[in-house]
């Protein structure tokens, strides 16, 4: 899909400072996020990390978290425009729980990391063999393995101070979004929060969402929807040329018409490669592929089931 390869042979290092960090801390952190999230993280390993959606009683995804366990905490990773409100919102649920809910995202350097190269010139033991969501760390910060693109490792690294990275290394943020697009990986911001369910974003086969774990917000319409087969929009990716005149850019949340003139789906993010632009977006299963952008005469983009 991109051409990230030749333009970073070696891997790249990306900083992320749209991504903020939410610290559980308490007697009853565990339980308490365990009852709020869509994955099973009572029984998350200290050697793991688990990727988990935070719903509205209608299943609607209203956050999509990294999540690992630190010295008794609990770490939610997750874009920073949602933080604010997340945060308050997981404050109000607190009720008698022993738990304290803090922003951290001052505390840490977060970067997405891109082939072997470049975890090695960062001097990181790195295990390009490791399984997705393995998570190593030590006093200095977390490593995560995140999912590979076109066999190529990645991982996002929560450091305690910055990273020393090479110029020949280094990468804008536009950069790890392209290969998160290319992973099928949706990002949940304030645009696209709480429109889509689990399943339209993909997040089983992605591992973030568990139905033995128990009762969560939205459970029941999330398994309904499963055992019915009632999910009749997935998650798509594709790319269009780029003509910055016309269009500078697809905002997170654009809306898509089908032929007939219905809406019919949602841009989910996208990123500039050059003079194209590639994008994620949820969209209805009963169509060719061809979908307008933001009008039924918008910019005609073709989009591909991840």
């Amino acid at each position: 899909m991109t051409e990230i390869p030749a333009q970073y042979p070696q891997g790249f290092v990306s900083p992320l400072p749209s991504i903020g960090i939410l610290s559980l801390e308490g007697a009853d952190a565990v339980p308490f996020i365990h009852r709020q999230l869509s994955n099973d993280i009572e029984h998350l390993g200290g050697n793991q990390a688990r990727l988990a959606a935070y719903c509205t009683p209608q299943g609607r995804v209203l956050a999509l978290f990294t999540v690992w366990k630190d010295n008794g905490k609990v770490m939610l990773a997750l874009p920073k425009d949602n933080l604010p409100a997340i945060q308050k919102r997981l404050k109000i649920y607190v009720l008698r729980d022993k738990v304290t809910i803090s922003d951290v995202s001052d505390d840490y350097h977060i970067y997405g990391i891109y082939g072997d190269g470049a975890s090695k010139v960062l001097g990181l033991s790195a295990d390009a063999s490791a399984e997705t969501y393995a998570k190593a760390g030590n006093e200095t910060g977390i490593l995560i393995r995140w999912a590979n693109v076109s066999d190529i490792p990645r991982w996002m690294l929560f450091a305690k101070r910055p990273a020393a990275i090479p110029e020949t290394y280094l990468a804008d943020e536009n950069a790890w979004w392209l290969t998160e697009i290319n992973a099928g990986m949706p990002r949940i911001n304030q645009a696209v929060q709480n429109r889509f369910l689990p399943q339209m974003l993909n997040l089983e086969p992605l591992g973030g969402l568990s139905f033995t774990k128990g009762c969560y917000p939205g459970q029941e319409i999330v398994s309904r929807a499963k055992y019915r087969g009632s999910v009749h929009s997935g998650l798509f990716k594709g790319t269009l040329p780029l003509d910055r005149s016309v269009l500078p850019t697809v905002p997170d949340g654009t809306a898509l018409f089908n032929e007939a003139g219905n809406e019919c789906g949602a841009v989910v993010m996208s990123a500039t490669e050059g003079n194209s632009l590639h994008l994620l977006a949820v969209a209805k299963f009963d169509g060719d592929g061809k979908f307008h952008l933001g009008n039924t005469g918008g910019t005609v983009v073709r989009l591909l089931a991840c």
